[in-house]
């Protein structure tokens, strides 16, 4: 069972509606970064060079034009360094920017 499923069932058999509310965030959280590891993580290292860095829950990649990226999956944002911009929907940006279909 993955943790997001856990959290799920945990949430729905909470004591009060703060803790079961807490839970469900978790869990998209997670359904999040596991959509991200189990379906697209092979073929973007398939393409560029990926770094993980477990602190923080990020992937760091450098793009051909932008430079070095910071994508966080739990977040689904991302961050190009040499802007200082952030972008939402980073999975969608990740896909269109390094062609990964």
């Amino acid at each position: 069972m993955k943790k997001s499923e856990q959290l799920h069932l945990d949430a729905q058999s909470a004591d009060n509606d703060y803790e079961s509310l807490r839970l469900h965030t978790k869990a998209l959280r997670e359904k999040r970064a596991e959509t991200f590891e189990d379906r697209w993580l092979q073929v973007l290292l398939e393409k560029v060079n990926v770094t993980y860095d477990d602190k923080t829950g990020k992937y760091t990649m450098k793009h051909k034009r932008l430079g070095t990226l910071d994508f966080y999956p739990k977040k689904n944002r991302i961050l190009i360094r040499a802007e200082n911009k952030w972008y939402n929907r980073g999975l969608q940006w990740l896909i269109k920017n390094f062609e990964l279909k």
